[in-house]
């Protein structure tokens, strides 16, 4: 469709534990290796900038199961994602928000839409500040 989209991995992607990041990874760099990028501190100025210049940053940085504060390069991209972006859609939850409570992990994205799944997650209800917009889409998951 003739868009500019870039991919990037936050940290090294050869330490990503989870089999699905493994997977995906995989998947990325046969479909398309060119728009993936790594974020390291050696090169974070190139990532703030090209937030800048985006139309849509699409917030994906954990996956399901955050229970930990957020820190280093995770910390860091959140923040430059908040200051940079003017326009933020997040994936099921706001990255650094508590899904049951609503609560900053010490930070969080402040999205302007939130594309969540299944069901509405009780953390978006009492934190709209950061989900914005939320869009609950059905994908298959058994009540």
């Amino acid at each position: 469709m003739g868009k500019d989209v870039r991919v990037y991995i936050l940290g090294d992607p050869n330490k990503g534990k989870r089999e699905d990041f493994k997977t995906n990874l995989n998947i990325m760099n046969h479909l398309a290796p060119e728009v993936l990028n790594t974020v390291t501190e050696e090169n974070f100025d190139d990532f703030q900038h090209a937030l800048r210049g985006c139309e849509v940053c699409i917030d994906a940085v954990f996956g399901t199961g955050l229970s930990r504060e957020v820190d280093g390069i995770h910390r860091k991209a959140i923040e430059a994602m908040n200051k940079n972006a003017t326009c933020i859609i997040s994936v099921d939850i706001p990255s650094g928000l508590d899904c049951n409570t609503g609560k900053e992990l010490g930070i969080s994205v402040r999205a302007g839409k939130t594309i969540t799944f299944h069901r509405m997650k009780q953390g978006l209800d009492l934190a709209p500040e950061f989900g914005g917009d939320v869009t609950v889409v059905y994908v298959g998951i058994p009540n």
